[in-house]
């Protein structure tokens, strides 16, 4: 038997974790590891002995095909901004795909592409969007109607942790994202979207504690394959008081994406709040994930 080839893009915390578990359980050497990261290449490389490294930048069309044409298999765990790149790539080259990126774009879009080419698209893989739809999609084939349909879910430090009471654990990128975007819902059976972070409630969860959660733009397919439920929403969960401060950080323009002018350099506040988060708030530090489906 021919072995598996798999892939793997993006070696941040998630894509890093996900190569150490093929490398484990499935593919072993038969790994390329990939990022625009020189440095993350040679880490992942060194640590998982006989995979093969390289440089690819996933903003490059050409670069992801080439990637792409020497494997059965791939995991894009890229930012968000760059999954559709993933999408289009994968089927261009004819290989089953799995993106845990949180994307901007609609994956539904390349459906008939994808079938068109022979291949699986697996898109939103992650917890959320990602296990929160498995979860909600049982829970509606359990019941004749679905009336009510919310999803509570968030990564969090087991211990809070100044000042936002929160540790970067992903894409700080996709953080901010998630942060910004409008959140799509449903309310009386039709699609509207309101600002991220709004309609906070608090919520208790036995053996963790109080918690607050808001809407964030987590539905994604659901909004099209989840029908005649009148009212669907997803809310982020974190320790109470995170979303008034991250909503203070986003008032005040630490999220904006519109670069500004700084000692004649053009800077991005987004993008400068991101690299910050992701040096000022990662670790090692134990977290856990709250997960609720209420149908």
């Amino acid at each position: 038997m021919v072995p598996l080839r798999a892939a793997v893009v993006g070696l941040g915390h998630v894509g890093s974790a996900i190569a150490r578990d093929l490398y484990d359980r499935v593919v072993g050497r038969e790994l390329v590891v990939a990022d625009v990261d020189g440095a993350a290449v040679e880490r992942v490389s060194k640590t998982l002995r006989g995979v093969e490294g390289r440089a690819v930048d996933a903003s490059d069309l050409d670069e992801l095909r080439r990637l792409f044409r020497d494997v059965d298999v791939a995991v894009s765990a890229v930012p968000g901004r760059l999954g559709r790149n993933c999408w289009l790539s994968a089927i261009e080259e004819k290989v089953d795909l799995v993106d845990v990126s949180y994307s901007p774009d609609d994956p539904l879009t390349l459906n008939v592409q994808a079938r068109e080419a022979g291949i699986t698209l697996v898109p939103d893989a992650g917890v959320a969007p990602g296990l929160s739809n498995v979860l909600a999609g049982r829970a509606s084939s359990m019941m004749d109607e679905v009336d009510e349909l919310r999803i509570y879910v968030g990564a969090i430090p087991q211990t809070p942790r100044t000042p936002l009471g929160y540790v970067v654990t992903w894409s700080p990128e996709d953080l901010i994202e998630e942060y910004t975007r409008p959140a799509r819902i449903v309310r009386d059976g039709v699609q509207t979207q309101l600002p991220a972070l709004s309609e906070v409630e608090r919520i208790s969860i036995e053996g963790v504690g109080e918690l607050e959660a808001f809407l964030t733009d987590g539905l994604r397919t659901m909004l099209r394959t989840l029908r005649n439920v009148r009212r669907m929403e997803e809310k982020t969960v974190r320790w109470p008081g995170h979303a008034e401060r991250v909503l203070l950080l986003r008032t005040r323009g630490f999220l904006d994406r519109e670069p500004v002018d700084v000692g004649g350099s053009s800077v991005a506040p987004a993008a400068l709040t991101a690299r910050l988060l992701r040096e000022r708030l990662s670790g090692d530090q134990k977290d856990l994930v709250v997960l609720m489906v209420r149908a």
